[in-house]
Parts: structure tokens; C-alpha cells; sequence
């Protein structure tokens, strides 16, 4: 359970609705004014002409009203000011100003005509103007965006003022914050710019984003950003958890520029920190420096317009991990730099691999881009188009172990952690008649992660190098080793992720009816390079055996064994790897798509002057590859491991929302009752199901120095003092086993089903008086309900895992807890049969032949059983006018609270 409070005040220059987390609509990249026209007996006026401009750019959308005297205006750019103006004969025209548009949905506008001539004058703040919504969620605004503290410059110090809404700083290491939406898992979360997937799609990254550390647009470019949990409209998909959505600032008739420099280092802050009691000395930090610039305005005035924004970084983290005798914050006991110098001489010298200076600092950078274009063709016709780019790259330790286990490593093992990226859109927005208009969209994004060791070495590059693990034998005190060459997991390391997108869809308003139809399109091309070990491991017990040559004699376990104790000791193999099986290790790569598939169709309704109702339906279907059969692990388990994208069933997505405007009543006013239900789906990662593209037993295997026909007892990689590379006897090994198809085998159910969530929603929002005036006036209540049911979650099985009734108390320990052990159903002498899973593997049959394997990998991704969650919260919020600090200014308040009680079956992050 998570409960959850926000308390927030502000000294900012705001409009009351700027700030306010209000309820969402549709997952919006612009924004709609519709209304009525009545005369001042509230009948309505039919052929009333309503034109809309925008004042920014001179654009003006002109629109007559139907038989119930109702206009709409759509597409149109988010934010303002907006001039709406409603004209008809024998009637004064009445013009309202400085209306301000939202992602929050339709801005309403009511006119009510007197009969006469000429033309009043009314400002948005004091006429009838109404945000129409359905749905939980919060949106801001650019003054929000501009005057809410922001000392990371990122969208999520903003959405994190919804209650609904938690930061969690990741615990690997990075230092980013993960965002928790109704207490849930980030991977569900979804993130657009522009309508732009931008989320993490593999699913690796911590920060939920296409980006490692930071958001992957500049902070400046954001016009407003929005978070939604239940919006019910049918263009939403692609998430179980929530949605973020982020629009950007597009050029005007007038010239804005501006631009900001921060900075810091250790003169600007305090060394020393209170902790249990004592003063402790706080490690010093890199200078960071951040400065970026904008600018946006007409190429041809009221035609053409172009904003652009740039944003860099460079900063550091000092490395606090390292030998004994270098400076070191955590000096490691067991690793003196003299060791560590003496190591790297040898590797030098007689084995050409250098380790590179200890690192005392990690650099990071980050440069982002943006430009945007926007060609008004005429008044009902305008195109958007947009370019980002992102480039960022971080210092990470790699194989840099400490505690009980200690390990140096010199720079070259070190790896950056990044990303390159670039994406492409286009919009075009037409209005073909007052009552239909359409939209166009297509958008690419081509994502380059950046994962390489410092000193390169690769099993995909030109020159290749080993991991070499040299033991470090401190006989009166704690052992350590010495790693060089590219780190475990990234000695072959690739991943490519392309996506394009298409959408189109129309929209008709029909009397008291809007309906929307459309399809869309999202194809996912990925290219995942990962094998760990790639470029083999060689373990020397000491010093002296590096020099001569001398691998271990060992036969324990291999990754797992490599503490410093069983080097030494040479309990460890003396080499091991993984291996493709033609020698190439590109082609153990997974390279494979996935394409989503899908149509909606939605019904706006204006059942009467107070009730409106939203009902639609949007189904998805997918397609895409399928892992290449390997016909041992249908021998062992008796399905194939070919389940690919194509064997999901189509998802079908059901929703309805209803908003009643109700009566005023005791102190509450204005007051709005919400609830809807839906299905959404989406957001969970590719990797999940990549696995089994990547892993399917024949792409690579390993090897280690037990496999025949490598010699027992210690190996020599020397002849003549020179290194000879990789004994071929357990190279060999490998890229045999894989070609039999002998590797460990991954795979994706035969019964898969795409995970989804049922959400409903039960809302009320009232302005709230408990006084004519004061403090206690002029107060916003939003009150929501969440409860969401989650269906066929993913989770994985390993299915060479099974108890092994010889251990123990017949497979139990004393306390009743199961011992399992690997199990390899076509081992010699072994009949066993897999017969279900509840939830893992249940075999018959199981005999102890079966046990005898080196298999111990066998993921399998399936659905786990069901989960509920329950959102309770609230939000009060007043403006109060006056300024604090200076004339004219104003006080926001807003406290927030929110309850929480989430449950989740699925057992990976």
C-alpha cells in the first residue's frame, strides 16, 4: 500500500486554470473551441456564422452554427489567445477574447445574443468558458511549465504535482527517477511528443523514456504537457499504467528568443553532512554545466512560421570505488594501485591489452535539438513538421565489483551509457466543411543506444579482446581480482530500434452527435545484438600464472564463480564464453518487427444541455516475426519455440463516459459528476518478447575449458612468450553446440495474450465556497476514484526448472520450502514429461538422469493471473490574487492527496 500526499504553493503569475490538475479528454496534439449560439430566451439560432482566430498567428477558422444553433472548430493549435466571435442577423454580435486552449479537451464557449446591431466585447476570464473533459488526469500549462520550480528542467518535476503521481529514484545506479503512475509499474507508462512515441519500446531504460538520463526533448520546446490515468477516448492506447503526453511550441507572428545558463561545482555547496549523529565529510562533485537557447517567429507572416530550441549539458560524478592508494572515497581492501599498476604492465606487455588509467570521474553529456515548422496553407488546411534529435552519452562502471568481492578495473572497461536519436513528423490538419475535418499523421524515430566499452574491443569489431580475470592474493588480509577487456555484458552489445507511425481519422459533427472514425498504424523494426561473453573470459589464479600463461585448472561454475576466492584457489575454469555457431556473432543477433494493427470508432453525444456521453470502441490487432523453431526444445518440452507476434489475438477495447453538470448546492457550485469504464492495452516492453528472437538455442552457446576435448589441468595461452588467443578447444565447444542447436532456448508461450486492464473511474469537481469572500472562498475540489483490474499480465517460467526430490526432505527444505534444480527432459535415461505449469513447469516422470545437464535458462514468457489496484484521491486548489513579493502577482495553492492499495503478480521489472 502507498499512500501518498503533495502540498504545494507557489508565487507565479497564472491564470486559475493554468494550474489546476484538471480532468483529461483525448490524447491530444491540439485542441478544439465548440459551443452554442442562443438568443437571450436560451432558444437556439440556426446560420449564426462563428469565427475563431488565433492571435498568435493571424489563422481564422469560420464556421456556421446547425439547427440547434451548436459550432465546432477543430484542430487547433494548443494554447492561445484565442478571439471567438458569433454573428447573425437581427442580432448584436458579440466577440470573446483571450480564450486559452488546453490538452485538458474541448474549450466550451456559450453565446447568448440580444437582438439589436453591432458588436460587445467580452474577456475569456469573465464569459462563459468551460473545459470539457472525461476522464482522471492533470494538465499544464506553459505558464505552469515557466514558473513551477524545474531544477532538472523536466516534465517530471511538473506531473509529479498530481498526487496520482510517484517519482521513485531508480536503485541500479543511475540515478533517474521512475515514474510510478496509480502505484504501478513505470513499463506500462506511455510517453508522446507531438503524438510521437518516444517511450521506452525495448524496455530497458530507467527512465521509462527512448532516453537514459534525461527526457529526449529540450525543456524549452514544451508549450504543455498533460499525465492521464483513465481517457476514455479511443485515440488513447499503448499503456496499462498512465499516459504522458507532451506538446511543443510552434513559431507566431512575433519574434520570441531567450535563453539560460546554469552552474555548479563544489564551491557552491556545503562539504560536510549531519549523518547518525556524526559530521562526515560529503564526496565532491563535478562542475555541471547547462545552457541552452529558442527561438521561434514568421518566415512569412501569418504563412510560415519556425521555432527552434537547443538545450546542453556537461556534468560528472566522481568514481568513489577504486584501489587502495588512489584517492579513492571507498578505497576497496584487497586491490593496492601498485597490484593493480604491476597487472596492467603484464596485460600490456604480453597479452596487448591495455586497462587504461584508474578512473577517478565520469563524465556525462547531453546535447537535444529541436525544430519545428508550421505552414498555415489557408484558413482550413495547416501542416506541422518537426525534427528532434538527442545525443547522450554517460561514464558507467562495468564489472566493478566491491564489498566481500573486491575487483578493479581501469577505464577502458568502463562503458558509456546513451543514446543517439533522431525523430521525424509530419501533420496535416484539414476542415473540409463546418462539420468535417480530418487529420493526417506519420512520424518515424530512429533510436541508436549507446552501450560501447571505452577501449572498444567488441565481438563485432575488427579487433576483438578478451575478458581477462587475474586473481590478487593478499594473504593477511581480504583477496581481490583485476578485470580487463570489455565488461561481461557488453562485450557484444548492439540495439537499434526503429518505429513508424501513421494515423488517420476523421470527424463529423452531425446535430448533438460528433463521431470519429480512423486507423492507425505502428510498426517497430528492431535489431538486438547481446551475448554476454562474448569475446571469452581467461582466469589466472595470480599474477605469476598471467605472466607464464597459465589458465586455472578449475571446474566451478563459470560467471558466477569468478569471486576473488575461487580464482585464487583456482577453483574456477580457466576459460569460458559464448559463441555463435558460424563464428560471426552478428548473426546471433535478434532482428525482427512487430506491427500494431488498428481501427476505432467514437460516438461524442450531447444527450441534453447537462449530460454528454462518450461511447467507442478501438481494436487492435498485431503481426510481426517469429523466433526460428529449434526442433530440441520441442523434443524436450513438446511445443514449439516459434509463438511469435502474429499468434496474438486481435484486442478488443470497449469504453464509455458520461459527465452530468449538476445543480449547485451547498457550498459547491460549477459542480460536474464523472465516471466511465474502458479497456486499454500497451506498454509493455519488446524485450520481453525479443528474448525469444535472441535466445532460440542455435544462435550462440557456451563453452568453458571442462567441454572435451580441452585438456585437464592448467592450459597455456603462450607460445614463445606470445599470445596465442582463445583455446580453440572450448571455442570450438561452443559453436558446435549452438549449430546442433544445443543452447539454452527462450520462448513466448503458445497461449499467450496480450495483457490489458479494465479501468473505471467515478470523478466529481466543484468550485467550493464556504464563505461569500476571504480565504475561504473561491476554492477547486476535484475528487476521483480509480479501481483498475488487470488481466493477463506477462511473466515469466523457466522450464528446465523442477525440484529434485533427492535433495533435502524429498525436494523440501525443513521449513517446506522447494529445492529446484535444473532438468533436461531428453537427457540419456530420462523420461520426463512436461504436463503444465502452476505456474512453473509440472513435470511427470522425473528421474535423477534427468538432472544430469548444464542446462539452467529455459524463460519462457506467459500470462500470470490477475491483479486489482485502487486510487482514491483529492485535490484543493485556490488562486489568490495579490502579489507577495510584487505588484500584481498571485498565489497558487494546491494540496493534494492521494490513496493507494496496488497489487502486482508479475515478477519482473
Amino acid at each position: 500500500m502507498k499512500l501518498k500526499y503533495l502540498l504545494a504553493a507557489s508565487i507565479v503569475s497564472l491564470s486559475a486554470a493554468a494550474i489546476l490538475p484538471a480532468p483529461v479528454m483525448a490524447q491530444q496534439i491540439t485542441s478544439s473551441i465548440q459551443g452554442t449560439v442562443q438568443d437571450d430566451s436560451g432558444a437556439p439560432i440556426p446560420g449564426a456564422t462563428v469565427v475563431v482566430t488565433d492571435t498568435r498567428t493571424g489563422a481564422s477558422r469560420t464556421t456556421t452554427t446547425d439547427a440547434g444553433g451548436r459550432f465546432s472548430a477543430a484542430n487547433l493549435i494548443v494554447g492561445g489567445p484565442y478571439t471567438v466571435s458569433a454573428n447573425a442577423d437581427g442580432f448584436e454580435g458579440q466577440t470573446i477574447s483571450d480564450i486559452n486552449t488546453s490538452l485538458q479537451g474541448a474549450t466550451g464557449v456559450s453565446f447568448s445574443l440580444a437582438v439589436g446591431s453591432g458588436t460587445i466585447v467580452v474577456s475569456g476570464t469573465r464569459a462563459t468558458v468551460t473545459q470539457l473533459a472525461t476522464g482522471p488526469g492533470s494538465a499544464f500549462s506553459l505558464e505552469v511549465l515557466e514558473n513551477q520550480p524545474s531544477f532538472n528542467r523536466d516534465i517530471r518535476d511538473i506531473i509529479r504535482l498530481d498526487p496520482r503521481v510517484s517519482l521513485d529514484r531508480d536503485d541500479g545506479g543511475s540515478g533517474v527517477d521512475r515514474i510510478s503512475c496509480l502505484g504501478g509499474n513505470d513499463r506500462g507508462n506511455a510517453f508522446t511528443v507531438d503524438g510521437i512515441s518516444q517511450g521506452d519500446i525495448f524496455g530497458l531504460n530507467d527512465t521509462g523514456f527512448s532516453s537514459r538520463s534525461s527526457t529526449p526533448i529540450p525543456f524549452d520546446a514544451v508549450r504543455e504537457t498533460q499525465v492521464q490515468f483513465a481517457p476514455f477516448d479511443v485515440d488513447y492506447a499503448n499503456f496499462t499504467g498512465c499516459a504522458i503526453n507532451v506538446v511543443t511550441k510552434s513559431g507566431s507572428n512575433d519574434y520570441h528568443f531567450g535563453g539560460f545558463f546554469e552552474y555548479s561545482d563544489n564551491g557552491l555547496r556545503g562539504n560536510k553532512v549531519v549523518a547518525d549523529g556524526e559530521i562526515r565529510n560529503v564526496a565532491p562533485i563535478e562542475s555541471d554545466k547547462r545552457w541552452g537557447v529558442y527561438l521561434g517567429g514568421p518566415v512569412i507572416k501569418d504563412r510560415l512560421f519556425l521555432f527552434g530550441a537547443y538545450e546542453h549539458q556537461e556534468a560528472g560524478q566522481s568514481q568513489d570505488n577504486g584501489p587502495v592508494g588512489g584517492g579513492f572515497s571507498n578505497e576497496q581492501i584487497g586491490i593496492t594501485v601498485e597490484q593493480f599498476n604491476e597487472v596492467r604492465e603484464v596485460l600490456n606487455r604480453v597479452y596487448g591489452v591495455d586497462t587504461g588509467d584508474l578512473v577517478t570521474s565520469r563524465p556525462f553529456t547531453n546535447n537535444r535539438y529541436f525544430l519545428r515548422a508550421d505552414l498555415q496553407i489557408n484558413d482550413d488546411h495547416r501542416l506541422e513538421t518537426t525534427y528532434q534529435r538527442l545525443e547522450e552519452a554517460s561514464t558507467v562502471a562495468d564489472d566493478l565489483f566491491t564489498g566481500n568481492s573486491p575487483q578493479a578495473v581501469g577505464r577502458n572497461t568502463f562503458r558509456l551509457s546513451g543514446t543517439n536519436s533522431n525523430y521525424y513528423s509530419g501533420r496535416l490538419f484539414s476542415q473540409w466543411t463546418d462539420n468535417l475535418s480530418s487529420e493526417i499523421r506519420y512520424s518515424r524515430s530512429e533510436v541508436r543506444d549507446v552501450q560501447d566499452p571505452i577501449g572498444g574491443g567488441e565481438a563485432q569489431s575488427d579487433n576483438p579482446i578478451p575478458r581477462i580475470i587475474v586473481g590478487i592474493d593478499n594473504p593477511t588480509g581480504i583477496d581481490g581480482t583485476v578485470m580487463a577487456g570489455p565488461g561481461n555484458s557488453r562485450s557484444a552489445n548492439d540495439l537499434q530500434t526503429d518505429v513508424d507511425q501513421f494515423r488517420a481519422a476523421l470527424t463529423l459533427q452531425a446535430g448533438a452527435h460528433r463521431f470519429k472514425v480512423g486507423v492507425e498504424y505502428n510498426r517497430a523494426s528492431l535489431f538486438n545484438l547481446f551475448v554476454q561473453n562474448a569475446t571469452g573470459t581467461l582466469v589466472f589464479r595470480n599474477i605469476a600464472d598471467l605472466e607464464a600463461g597459465l589458465l586455472s585448472p578449475g571446474t566451478g561454475n563459470n560467471q558466477t564463480n569468478t569471486i576473488p576466492a575461487n580464482v585464487i584457489s583456482g577453483a574456477t575454469e580457466g576459460a569460458f564464453g559464448n559463441f555463435s555457431a558460424t563464428g560471426n556473432v552478428t548473426d546471433a543477433a535478434a532482428d525482427f518487427n512487430r506491427t500494431i494493427y488498428s481501427a476505432f470508432v467514437q460516438d461524442e453525444w450531447e444527450v441534453s444541455d447537462r449530460l454528454n456521453a462518450v461511447l467507442g470502441l478501438r481494436v487492435d490487432w498485431f503481426d510481426g516475426g517469429a523466433p526460428t523453431l529449434n526442433p530440441n526444445f520441442v523434443a524436450r518440452y513438446g511445443f514449439g519455440n516459434n509463438t511469435g507476434f502474429s499468434a496474438l489475438d486481435p484486442l478488443v477495447m470497449p469504453r464509455l463516459a458520461l459527465t452530468y453538470d449538476m445543480d449547485d448546492f451547498a457550498v459547491f457550485s460549477r459542480s460536474q459528476l464523472r465516471g466511465g469504464v474502458g479497456v486499454f492495452s500497451g506498454g509493455d516492453p519488446v524485450v520481453w518478447f525479443g528474448n525469444a528472437f535472441q535466445n532460440d538455442g542455435r544462435g550462440f552457446a557456451t563453452g568453458t575449458t571442462q567441454d572435451a576435448p580441452c585438456p585437464a589441468g592448467q592450459i597455456s595461452v603462450l607460445t614463445n612468450g606470445q599470445f596465442t588467443g582463445l583455446p580453440d578447444c572450448f571455442v570450438n565447444a561452443a559453436t558446435t553446440r549452438a549449430a546442433a542447436g544445443l543452447g539454452d532456448t527462450q520462448s513466448i508461450s503458445p497461449d499467450i495474450t496480450m495483457p490489458s486492464v479494465i479501468r473505471a473511474n467515478l470523478g466529481f469537481t466543484a468550485g467550493v465556497d464556504f464563505a461569500p469572500s476571504g480565504f475561504f472562498s473561491g476554492w477547486d475540489l476535484t475528487l476521483d476514484y480509480i479501481y483498475s483490474h488487470m488481466r493477463n499480465p506477462l511473466t515469466i517460467v523457466d522450464l528446465s526448472q523442477t525440484v529434485n526430490p533427492a535433495l533435502g526432505l524429498n525436494g523440501f527444505t525443513i521449513d517446506g520450502r522447494p529445492i529446484f534444480r535444473a532438468i533436461d527432459p531428453t537427457a540419456a535415461n530420462c523420461n520426463a514429461e512436461l504436463t503444465g505449469l502452476n505456474p512453473g513447469p509440472v513435470f511427470s516422470g522425473v528421474t535423477a538422469p534427468c538432472f544430469v545437464t548444464q542446462r539452467d535458462d529455459e524463460l519462457m514468457l506467459t500470462n500470470a493471473g490477475s491483479f486489482n489496484s485502487q486510487v482514491a484521491s483529492f485535490i484543493m486548489a485556490k488562486r489568490f490574487d495579490g502579489g507577495v513579493f510584487t505588484e500584481g502577482g498571485s498565489v497558487d495553492f494546491n494540496l493534494g492527496y492521494a490513496w493507494t492499495h496496488s497489487r502486482d503478480r508479475r515478477n519482473m521489472f
